[in-house]
């Protein structure tokens, strides 16, 4: 899995590219994590080239959408694969963050 950021003030775009394993979803935590501590409040993943992502992978965005909520902040999905797009719709993920797929 690669990753890459562009921010803007408080907001930025995050392009995912690969699987999301377990590896790679302590790797987005990490990120995550920084991004909220620099006063990031928006984020918008695009994750058109994510074929498939771990159950950690789920619990990463779902901790996310979360720790943004808490500080007024939201989570969109801008761009998304299909397969991956129907996991998310599977385990009705789609009801809690707003997902554009394109």
């Amino acid at each position: 899995m690669k990753y890459s950021i562009e921010k803007d003030d408080s907001s930025c775009k995050i392009v995912i590219k690969g699987d999301i394993n377990f590896e790679a979803s302590k790797e987005l935590k990490q990120a995550f994590d920084s991004l909220l501590k620099d006063g990031v409040k928006n984020i918008v993943l695009d994750l058109t080239d994510v074929p498939v992502s771990s159950s950690t992978g789920i619990g990463t965005l779902l901790m996310l959408y979360k720790k943004l909520k808490q500080i007024d902040g939201s989570l969109k999905i801008d761009g998304i694969h299909k397969n991956l797009y129907s996991m998310l719709k599977l385990v009705k993920i789609d009801s809690l963050i707003d997902i554009n797929p394109h």
